[in-house]
């Protein structure tokens, strides 16, 4: 599931998935997304908690990319916690 986590006041919006498991290691995926009418499209960005690498990197210039790693290197610890505990809380809901 995709949770909203934040919108930034360029438009930026970000949002988080459930935990996932890779390799017996709990990662959260971090999406990154804006609306550019410059380009008629979106600009995209994603984000692997607790890795940290931005991939598919479409639209955003080298230093919003710098930025918002930062932020999301700051917020890590605080991502994986907060999605891990929604995740239990719509399954204490759903049983």
């Amino acid at each position: 599931m995709i949770n909203p986590f934040l919108d930034f006041s360029d438009g930026t919006k970000v949002v988080c998935s459930d935990p996932i498991n890779i390799d017996g290691r709990m990662c959260v995926r971090v999406l990154f997304e804006r609306w550019s009418a410059e380009r008629n499209d979106y600009d995209r960005m994603e984000c692997l908690l607790p890795d940290g690498e931005m991939t598919g990197v479409k639209g955003f210039t080298q230093e919003e990319v710098l930025y918002h790693h930062g932020k999301m290197i700051q917020m890590q610890d605080n991502i994986l916690e907060w999605s891990k505990e929604d995740a239990e809380e719509r399954r204490d809901e759903d049983e």
